[in-house]
């Protein structure tokens, strides 16, 4: 690694020379040893001070968009509402269409045959493809281009995943604010209420969701409409 790329901190020291001094010391496998840094780690906690832990956590946080204001203004019409039957109401009024299953698309063109001299349709081109090797099928996990090291790409660059315990979900970060590093962050635990009486803690989760996703407001409505369809359901 190059110590020009690498983070330093205001306080002088290197978080990749920090990481590997850590994880020189440990006889078991850990994340620091991929240069994955999870600010919650009780590791990296005791290892860095107080301050440097505030600049490593705050450093170059990604612009996370908002929903937009019609699904703002369309969640807002359940604060309060503890009554399933008035929850119902609100929902069937609701109507925004729906959703074609790309799966279900896929099957129905499987056996289209093409017109002589047509191309196969493909999907989105991407630098790379992460699949499955050895089990005979095309299992596919992700996708990436790549961006030379642009360090204003990489720190606009940001992977969200989704963590289900239960009743109980929260979101993951991770990201690249600086040097070598892939930064770990979590969000506050949200609970899917069990009771009508707690209804509006599902709107924070789908929110939340909504905002991982950056989808468009179209498919939002969509989504939003499906997922209180579900739990009103229960």
């Amino acid at each position: 690694m190059d110590e020009g790329y690498m983070w330093k901190l205001s306080s002088g020291r290197i978080v990749e020379k920090e990481l590997l001094k850590l994880g020189n010391d440990l006889v078991f496998e850990h994340a620091i040893h991929s240069f994955i840094l999870d600010v919650e780690d009780e590791l990296i906690m005791e290892h860095f001070t107080e301050k440097e832990l505030e600049e490593i956590e705050g450093t170059t946080i990604p612009v996370v968009p908002d929903i937009s204001d019609e699904i703002d203004n369309f969640l807002s019409k359940f604060l309060g509402k503890t009554n399933l039957n008035e929850i119902r109401q609100i929902i069937k009024e609701s109507k925004f269409g729906e959703s074609t299953s790309v799966p279900m698309a896929t099957r129905k063109n499987k056996k289209v045959k093409r017109k002589p001299g047509e191309r196969r349709k493909i999907g989105r081109r991407g630098d790379w493809t992460l699949r499955a090797v050895g089990n005979g099928n095309k299992d596919e996990f992700g996708a990436g281009e790549r961006i030379n090291w642009d360090k204003d790409a990489r720190k606009n660059i940001q992977t969200i995943g989704i963590i289900h315990e239960g009743l109980m979900m929260s979101l993951v970060y991770a990201d690249n604010p600086k040097g070598y590093v892939c930064r770990f962050r979590r969000s506050n635990h949200m609970e899917v209420p069990d009771t009508a009486e707690k209804f509006d803690s599902i709107l924070s989760i789908l929110a939340s969701v909504l905002i991982a996703k950056g989808t468009e407001s179209d498919l939002e409505r969509k989504i939003t409409i499906r997922c209180l369809h579900a739990y009103q359901l229960r």
